[in-house]
């Protein structure tokens, strides 16, 4: 018995096309995903330290890969990701200890900053808007420190829970 050749295609890839694929899975049960979705995320961002993001990003794609499977979703199926919990959480932390682990140094560095602009604002009767011009950008600077990271690290870590689930 000879194994099966793999089907190799190239070419490019048009995103119009497969937003439109992805339409016709979901289209019949838009409204179920849309809520499994908003109610999963919701669930999953209430508790802190993502440790019950990663069972209901799992419950997600869940749903989701049924529906490719051209299968009938249900909203039970979201608290399916609870079969892959230790799989998931251990996905989660490692995404999201590295974000904390930046975090916290740079929000003390910038509560100093701020501190000192405001003692040295009280000391010389600074206008409000100097004390903006000195501390406004160090705030961009920060955030956009950590959302790049948080953006990295979501990349890297795109394919983890629809693979925890498969």
């Amino acid at each position: 018995m000879t194994p099966n050749p793999l089907n190799i295609r190239t070419g490019v890839v048009r995103p119009i096309v497969c937003y439109r694929s992805g339409w016709a899975i979901i289209k019949d049960q838009y409204w179920l995903i849309l809520g499994v979705s908003f109610v999963g995320m919701l669930i999953g961002s209430a508790v802190p330290f993502a440790i019950l993001l990663g069972p209901m990003m799992c419950g997600i794609y869940q749903c989701l890969l049924v529906k490719s499977r051209g299968e009938q979703a249900s909203f039970q199926m979201l608290f399916k990701g609870f079969d892959h919990f230790a799989q998931s959480l251990i996905a989660c932390l490692v995404m999201v200890v590295p974000v904390f682990l930046l975090t916290i140094p740079l929000t003390l560095v910038l509560w100093a900053r701020m501190f000192v602009l405001m003692k040295d604002a009280a000391n010389r009767a600074m206008d409000p808007a100097q004390f903006l011009v000195g501390f406004v950008p160090f705030l961009v600077l920060t955030m956009g420190l950590v959302m790049v990271v948080s953006l990295i690290l979501g990349v890297l870590f795109m394919f983890t829970f629809p693979l925890i689930v498969d």
